[in-house]
């Protein structure tokens, strides 16, 4: 038996008993089931984006850490650096901008696009363009607050980060390769 956590990831009931299930008695008992959910909190406590000083002398202390970002840290697409600042886009269209220097959370909110995002999201003339995989692309303004320039729904899966090139915007999704820009 197969459980779907999202489109394209699944993982079984039995390999989650093969691991968790330490007295292999078929149950997990309380005992199991706390250690299952210490685990994940231990992981989650060191998990997130960080800055790092690059000093150079192979200090990865924790005096070598700027900051730390831990909530809405996406699994797949990789944060964007952008102006000064760093936007992560995680599953459910979170959207999160901090400041590069301090790690200030400059806002979190959602781009009203939910599901998965594979895609990372790139920038150009002052606009930043997350895509989720359910092919809505969302063109958000560069700056201190969150503000929708508009949200574009292509009708198609899409997996891939757009690129762009020459004042144009190309993305591909499951069925064509789309070109969005001057002539």
């Amino acid at each position: 038996m197969a459980v779907k956590a999202s489109f394209g990831a699944h993982f079984t009931v039995k390999t989650f008993f093969a691991r968790n299930d330490q007295n292999q008695d078929g149950f997990i008992d309380e005992k199991e089931y706390d250690q299952v959910f210490s685990r994940f909190n231990a992981s989650a406590e060191n998990n997130g984006l960080m800055a790092i000083r690059p000093t150079g002398d192979g200090d990865l202390s924790e005096k070598a850490i700027v900051w730390k970002e831990r909530r809405s840290v996406p699994e797949v697409p990789a944060p964007l650096f952008y102006r000064g600042k760093v936007y992560m886009v995680a599953n459910g269209g979170v959207l999160t901008s901090v400041d590069a220097n301090s790690g200030k959370l400059l806002y979190r909110s959602r781009v009203n696009a939910p599901g998965a995002y594979y895609a990372s999201p790139v920038a150009g003339a002052g606009k930043i363009f997350v895509t989720s995989s359910d092919g809505i692309i969302t063109v958000l303004a560069d700056g201190p607050d969150m503000k929708i320039l508009s949200s574009n729904d292509l009708g198609e899966r899409i997996f891939g980060t757009p690129a762009l090139l020459d004042s144009r915007v190309y993305v591909r999704s499951s069925s064509a390769l789309w070109a969005f820009g001057d002539k």
